[in-house]
C-alpha cells in the first residue's frame, strides 16, 4: 500500500516539474530584458572623445543646451566627450520643415569603429522649445554617435521621441539604462 501511496504522490509532482521547468526556459522571453539599450554597429577606437561644433546657427536655446548635452554623457559613463575646435564627432544644425525629425545622427566606420559621427539638431522644429527640451534631442542624438541604438526604456534613448522623453517624463541626460548601454559598450 506504501507503494501506491508513492507512484501517486510521485505523479502529482510531474506536472508540477513540468511546469516549472516551461516557466525556467521560457522566463527570457515572456519578462522584459532588464538590459533594454541597444547598440549599433560601431564605436570609437578610444575612452576620450573629441566633439566640435560644425556648420549652423547656434544661437540662442540651440546653443546653450548643446555643451551640457555633450557633458552629461560623462559622469557614471566610461566615456569623456571634451569640446576641441576640430574632431570627428561634429555637432551640426540645419533647418528642415518637411523631415519631420528633431534631430539625426549620421555616422561613418572602418572596421567597427566610428571615422566620424554628425549630431545635427533641426533649428526648423526645435528653436522655440526651452533649453533642457533641446538638450534632450542634443543628448539623444550624441548617445547615436557613441554608438547606442533606440530604447523602448524610459530613457534618453527611446525611439518615441521628444515628446516621451522630455515632455511626459522631464527627462533630459542620459538615464541608468543609457549608462549602462555606454558601460557595456567601452
Amino acid at each position: 500500500m506504501n507503494t501506491a501511496s508513492t507512484t501517486r504522490h510521485r505523479r502529482g509532482k510531474l506536472p508540477l516539474v513540468v511546469a516549472l521547468s516551461l516557466a525556467l526556459v521560457m522566463a527570457p522571453v515572456l519578462l522584459p530584458s532588464a538590459l533594454a539599450y541597444t547598440h549599433h554597429g560601431a564605436r570609437w577606437q578610444g575612452t576620450n572623445i573629441s566633439w566640435a561644433e560644425g556648420g549652423g546657427d547656434f544661437s540662442g536655446n540651440v546653443g546653450s543646451a548643446l555643451g551640457p548635452a555633450a557633458s552629461s554623457w560623462n559622469p557614471n559613463t566610461d566615456v569623456t566627450l571634451t569640446k576641441s575646435t576640430v574632431a570627428s564627432l561634429t555637432a551640426v544644425t540645419y533647418y528642415s520643415a518637411t523631415d519631420g525629425l528633431n534631430g539625426k545622427a549620421q555616422w561613418t566606420t572602418s572596421n567597427g569603429y566610428f571615422t566620424g559621427c554628425y549630431a545635427s539638431v533641426n533649428r526648423s522644429n526645435v528653436a522655440s522649445w526651452a533649453v533642457n527640451k533641446i538638450r534632450a534631442v542634443w543628448t539623444h542624438e550624441f548617445g547615436h554617435c557613441l554608438g547606442l541604438g533606440h530604447t523602448t526604456s524610459i530613457a534618453i534613448m527611446t525611439g518615441s521621441g521628444t515628446n516621451v522623453q522630455y515632455d511626459a517624463y522631464g527627462i533630459y541626460t542620459p538615464q541608468t539604462d543609457d549608462r549602462n548601454g555606454i558601460n557595456a559598450r567601452y
